[in-house]
């Protein structure tokens, strides 16, 4: 038999949400401009975009509903109808610095340079401290090659809003093109500290150090202080909290890692370490037997796939895969060994889930061979 209740709550519920659906009808256009907002901010640009295509049915004349679904048209990369909605913005309310700076960017990625230079001096006219602006027409002096030009926009910029990660950035790429490399990578570490999340700046920051002879210790020292790059305890290289150091080798100089080590989800890392030994030790492929014993006895099921002699950057490496069990997941992790000098080995390592490995390798590579005694 039926659930009389249950159908009379299925017959309310129904009501209740026609009911809401028809009073959203009559949401004012700052409502759901609100609502696609909020949207917006979470990432949603679909979603989004429906609500602002409501706010413009209540309003077309409102140039911040314009200007805002015209960002989320950029977000979806429809490019030309971002730069419709920029241009209807603009025929409303001509003074908007933003705006300007909004059809700029979109005109950039349609490759129509002139007219994206233009519209930022637009905005620039309006208000010469717009920094956005100032960074963003950066960049594309650059590109032209017009770098003196270009760093004095992004010197300003950063001087205006010191703390916006983006300027920082652009102004170290255009550092880093005109070959001044220790400021470019001082510029991306200012970045790095604001956000060290900031993907494009590590990756435009190893680029920079590549041209260097700064080497793998000025990583550790020069590092942002909140970075992914961090001094740890030598033990949780072992993936336990507490791992002696074996006997003949001092307790490493040096430990960095990149990527950020996570021992429950155990995400990709990458782990540079200077290690020291001393007279106990005969030479450099007794260290690596050395450590190889103590790997076999704090990683589960630890299994040799690859062991060979190599050269990386002009240094005599031996590089070692292995995979092993941890917590249930099988890791596989590759271990680099590169004869610094008498006595002195530096170990870049890096790892991954065992399925993930390869996807990562072009990235553990390119760290391995931009990394120097």
């Amino acid at each position: 038999m039926f659930n009389r209740e249950a159908i009379l709550l299925i017959f309310i519920v129904s009501i209740l949400t026609t009911a809401c659906i028809e009073l959203g009808e009559h949401h004012s256009a700052d409502y759901w401009k609100d609502i696609g907002f909020n949207l917006t901010q979470s990432g949603r640009y679909e979603e989004a975009l429906h609500a602002y295509n409501k706010a413009l049915e209540k309003d077309r004349n409102n140039p911040e509903i314009w200007r805002d679904r015209g960002f989320v048209l950029f977000k979806l990369e429809r490019y030309d109808e971002a730069l419709s909605d920029f241009n209807k913005a603009l025929g409303i309310n001509p003074s908007d610095a933003d705006t300007w700076n909004d059809k700029a960017i979109v005109l950039s990625k349609l490759e129509r340079y002139k007219e994206a230079l233009e519209a930022f001096d637009k905005s620039l006219s309006i208000d010469p401290n717009h920094a956005m602006a100032l960074y963003n027409k950066c960049t594309i002096l650059a590109s032209f090659e017009r770098n003196e030009e270009a760093l004095q926009l992004c010197k300003k910029a950063v001087k205006i809003d010191p703390l916006d990660r983006v300027a920082w950035n652009n102004l170290g790429w255009v550092l880093y093109k005109m070959n001044r490399y220790e400021e470019a990578i001082d510029s991306y570490n200012t970045a790095l500290e604001i956000d060290p999340g900031y993907d494009t700046a590590w990756n435009n920051r190893n680029y920079a150090l590549n041209k260097t002879d700064m080497g793998v210790e000025w990583l550790l020292y020069n590092s942002p202080k909140h970075s992914f790059s961090t001094k740890i305890p030598y033990g949780w290289m072992m993936d336990l909290p507490k791992v002696n150091v074996p006997d003949g080798i001092n307790e490493p100089s040096l430990v960095v890692e990149f990527f950020e080590y996570n021992h429950t989800s155990f995400e990709p890392y990458v782990v540079i370490m200077m290690m020291e030994y001393d007279a106990t030790i005969n030479n450099f492929t007794s260290l690596i037997n050395t450590y190889m014993d103590m790997s076999l006895v704090n990683r589960v099921g630890l299994n040799l796939i690859d062991k060979k002699q190599t050269e990386i950057n002009g240094k005599t490496a031996i590089k070692i895969e292995t995979n092993y069990r941890f917590n249930g997941k099988l890791i596989r992790s590759s271990d680099t060994y590169i004869q610094c000098g008498d006595k002195k080995v530096l170990l870049v390592g890096y790892g991954s889930l065992s399925y993930e490995f390869n996807s990562y390798k072009d990235t553990f590579n390119y760290i391995l061979n931009s990394t120097r005694c």
